[in-house]
C-alpha cells in the first residue's frame, strides 16, 4: 500500500511541476517558482519512496526548477538535504547518453555551484 500511495504523492507533485513550467513559458517566473515549491512539499511526505524511478524522476525535475527559478529571481532555492539528495540520483543515473547525459552535466554542474556557495 505504501507503494501507492508512494506513486500519488509524486503524481500531484508532477502536476505542480507542469503548472509550473506552464508559467514559465507564460513569462511569469515568480508564480513558476511558488508552484514549484508546492511540488516539493508535496515530495517531503513521509509515504515516499524517493529510490523509485518515478518518484526520483519529479524530486529531480522540481529541484532543479526551484534551484534554476530562485537563481534567476536570486531567491533561496531548495532545501540542502534535496539537492544532496538530487546530486546522488543524478550521479548513480546509468543511461547517460545525448541530450540526457548533457543535461545531467549540466544539472550536476548546477547543484554543486549551490551547495558550495550557500
Amino acid at each position: 500500500m505504501l507503494g501507492v500511495r508512494s506513486f500519488l504523492t509524486a503524481f500531484r507533485a508532477g502536476r505542480r511541476f507542469r503548472r509550473a513550467q506552464e508559467f514559465e513559458r507564460a513569462g511569469r517566473s515568480v508564480e513558476a517558482l511558488g508552484v514549484a515549491r508546492e511540488g516539493l512539499s508535496i515530495l517531503h511526505s513521509s509515504q515516499l519512496i524517493r529510490t523509485r524511478p518515478s518518484e526520483s524522476a519529479v524530486l529531480v525535475m522540481l529541484t532543479v526548477t526551484v534551484e534554476r527559478l530562485a537563481s534567476q529571481l536570486g531567491q533561496q532555492g531548495a532545501t540542502e538535504a534535496d539537492l544532496r539528495a538530487v546530486l546522488q540520483i543524478l550521479e548513480s543515473y546509468p543511461g547517460r547518453v545525448g541530450r540526457t547525459a548533457e543535461l545531467n552535466t549540466e544539472w550536476i554542474a548546477m547543484l554543486r555551484d549551490h551547495l558550495e556557495n550557500r
